[in-house]
């Protein structure tokens, strides 16, 4: 595997996972951060489309999709409690599986 390619996934997880326990903080507070909310999005947009440039074991994207789809649902419904929930209990630690994983 591309060595660079690597470690930006490295980093763009690193950089998911950052911002996703900024929101999830900041609604611990009751407080809404819309811009991180579409940091976010965009975040895992990147994440997905990288991680397709690369063969691991580790890294099933049908999980990562299913995963993504129940969140974003509840931010379409307007659930930002069981939006952050998913990124804490559903996301975060898949992203944390892969970046322990990828090799």
């Amino acid at each position: 595997m591309n060595m660079n390619l690597k470690e930006n996934i490295v980093l763009t997880i690193d950089t998911t996972i950052s911002i996703a326990n900024r929101f999830i903080s900041l609604i611990a507070m009751d407080e809404i951060d819309y811009t991180l909310i579409i940091n976010l999005v965009d975040s895992l947009t990147i994440l997905s489309n990288s991680v397709l440039l690369i063969e691991c074991d580790a890294i099933d994207i049908d999980e990562f999709n299913t995963k993504l789809a129940f969140t974003l649902n509840a931010l379409e419904e307007k659930d930002i409690y069981q939006f952050s929930d998913n990124l804490n209990y559903e996301l975060i630690p898949l992203l944390e599986y892969w970046k322990e994983n990828i090799n």
